[in-house]
């Protein structure tokens, strides 16, 4: 027994004040990596958005070449495109910006034509919710038609009113059709 408490007190070890300084060094570490994860979490998600954004960008362009590309009529109210008649579809349509619901881009489809009937227009989102992430949206100015080409002013995505993509100021559709202008 004498052996073993001559081996235990000659045995050498950390003092107090070096466990101290090692757990204080360990806290401090802990420390700076806890306040940076938020700051990296934020990075991450705008990096997502951004790329979130450039996707919606893109299907919102795509879908509105679609919709303008076989119009084959269109009625201009202060010289913008306010309706037009859908190749796809046949029916009157408009698309719509968004009214501060912050959904995007509306379709507006009527029965008939859109002076002559009192029934509201069916009206889908241009890009389903599902499609577009929750706090992402599309909008534009307005639309012109002039010798055969749609010109959609001012699109851009917005994450609760903040801009994500640089604006379109000018994208241009070529009408396939020979477009009547009412």
């Amino acid at each position: 027994m004498s052996k073993l408490k001559k081996k235990l007190r000659g045995s050498s070890g950390f003092s107090l004040g070096e466990v101290l300084v090692v757990v204080l060094i360990l806290l401090l570490l802990t420390a700076m990596i806890t306040a940076g994860i938020p700051t990296a979490q934020r990075a991450y998600n705008n990096v997502v958005d951004a790329g979130n954004a450039e996707v919606l960008l893109s299907t919102t362009l795509t879908i509105i070449q679609s919709e303008l590309s076989t119009a084959t009529e269109i009625i201009e109210e202060n010289g913008k495109v306010a309706y037009y008649k859908s190749g796809n579809s046949g029916l009157w349509s408009a698309l719509a910006t968004d009214d501060g619901s912050k959904e995007g881009i509306r379709l507006l489809e009527y029965a008939g034509s859109p002076s002559e009937t009192a029934v509201e227009p069916y009206s889908s989102l241009l890009v389903t919710r599902k499609a577009a992430t929750a706090n992402l949206y599309t909008v534009f100015s307005d639309i012109v038609y002039s010798d055969g080409v749609f010109t959609i002013n001012g699109l851009l995505v917005l994450r609760d009113g903040e801009v994500m993509t640089p604006e379109f100021d000018h994208f241009k559709v070529i009408a396939l059709n020979n477009v009547i202008v009412h």
